[in-house]
């Protein structure tokens, strides 16, 4: 039975809800705010329906509250306003369906069947308060990796994940794990890195033979750390992965999720040689998930307000800005590293521009988008347009102190003024 929570003091919302989702699922209802988020802190709720009534901002707050505490509950949004912006509003923001009142019941059934269909049972897997902000988000992107997600877990191959920094590879591996096998058997770890001497090589061996064998209780096996092995050793591994693993396997035998960094030393014939025999599952980069950006950066804000005893209640409209325009090439760790340095320095209740920890190749990455290439400027014009979008951005950073800025691009304060 599917686990519904609702918020709202409306009781003919509550009866169309009823009317729309019983008795498949199991509904709670709460009038209050603060005993619903209590509940969704301690149960393992699947869909939330929120009613906004008629405050669309205070509807977006709770279901920011929402996302931080479950960031993988499927949410839909009721509400009495019959502004459309309202709604794209919403959903922009992750909001996986959107009603206006009064509601079809039957719409609202439909709607809550394809979430149903959708979702991926990770709620028994505890999500460490490091990687909430990673399965926060709507995005595209995020809806395919949980979609190839399911097909590793039904896949009869081992698994090939291949991950950026700041991802909760071995969650990932433990959901796998508790989804292939129904949560009745434990997952094992085993860290290439420590077996990197010589030495070492034939105490993995017998490791994994140990692992591999009849009265073994593993489910998944999850392997990261290849990148760190003497050549040979890698070859080895590889050559067992692809070419015998497939041959040994039976219906019983552990599944393998074989975890890989981008920035691993592996060749392309290395990958080439995995992604034959093993299902390839990719974890979205971050400049894939840019409608989700926004509730990653919100999510991360929340840890660290938490972490620096910090009492932040809004961002301004630059550093939002700054947030949705930058590319963020460092993926998950280069956003967790600005959003902890941004609260920390932050003094008051809005976290503003100059609180941000812009590096010059930040700055120059967001002046370069902004010059118009469309218009063909000559190059001279182009320039031009360039430096006024450059020292605009940064006297706006340093909330117009220009010795910071001269400071800051290594010049006069007169070659500036000129």
């Amino acid at each position: 039975m599917r686990k519904v929570s609702v918020l709202t003091s409306d009781q003919k919302v509550v009866e169309l809800i009823e009317q729309a989702l019983k008795p498949q699922c199991l509904i709670k209802t709460f009038s209050e705010p603060d005993r619903f988020f209590d509940h969704l802190k301690d149960k393992n709720v699947e869909l939330v329906i929120l009613d906004n009534d008629t405050d669309n901002l205070k509807g977006l707050e709770q279901f920011r509250n929402v996302k931080n505490i479950s960031p993988t509950v499927k949410t839909i949004m009721i509400s009495a306003l019959q502004d459309v912006s309202n709604a794209v509003r919403a959903t922009k923001l992750g909001v996986d369906d959107y009603f206006n009142k009064p509601f079809d019941p039957e719409k609202l059934r439909e709607s809550a069947e394809k979430i149903f269909a959708e979702l991926l049972d990770i709620s028994p897997i505890v999500i460490e308060e490091d990687y909430k902000y990673f399965w926060t988000g709507n995005s595209k992107s995020l809806k395919n990796f949980l979609t190839f997600l399911k097909e590793a877990v039904k896949s009869e191959k081992d698994v090939f994940l291949l991950t950026n920094n700041g991802v909760p590879a071995e969650q990932v591996a433990q959901i796998i794990n508790f989804n292939r096998y129904f949560g009745k058997k434990k997952m094992s770890n085993i860290n290439l890195s420590v077996f990197e001497k010589e030495q070492s090589e034939t105490f993995f061996w017998n490791s994994l033979k140990q692992l591999f064998s009849e009265n073994a209780q593993e489910g998944v096996i999850f392997i990261c750390g290849l990148g760190y092995l003497p050549e040979h050793f890698r070859f080895s591994v590889l050559d067992y992965l692809v070419n015998k693993r497939p041959i040994e396997k039976s219906p019983s035998s552990p599944k393998i999720v074989l975890n890989i960094y981008q920035n691993d030393l592996l060749t392309n014939e290395d990958l080439a040689k995995i992604k034959e025999s093993l299902f390839e599952l990719k974890v979205p980069q971050i400049i894939d998930r840019m409608e989700d950006v926004l509730l990653i950066f919100s999510s991360l804000a929340d840890k660290y307000c938490l972490k620096y005893g910090k009492d932040i209640v809004a961002f301004d409209k630059e550093v939002i800005d700054f947030v949705l325009s930058y590319d963020w090439p460092g993926n998950y760790e280069e956003i967790d590293s600005f959003v902890e340095a941004s609260i920390a320095r932050c003094k008051t209740e809005i976290l503003r521009q100059y609180d941000i920890p812009v590096t010059f190749q930040m700055v120059l990455s967001k002046s370069l988008k902004r010059v118009d290439l469309a218009n063909n400027l000559y190059l001279s014009n182009a320039q031009k347009v360039f430096k006024k979008e450059l020292l605009g951005y940064l006297m706006q950073c340093s909330g117009g102190n220009i010795d910071s800025v001269a400071k800051f691009l290594d010049t006069s304060k007169n070659a500036l003024v000129d």
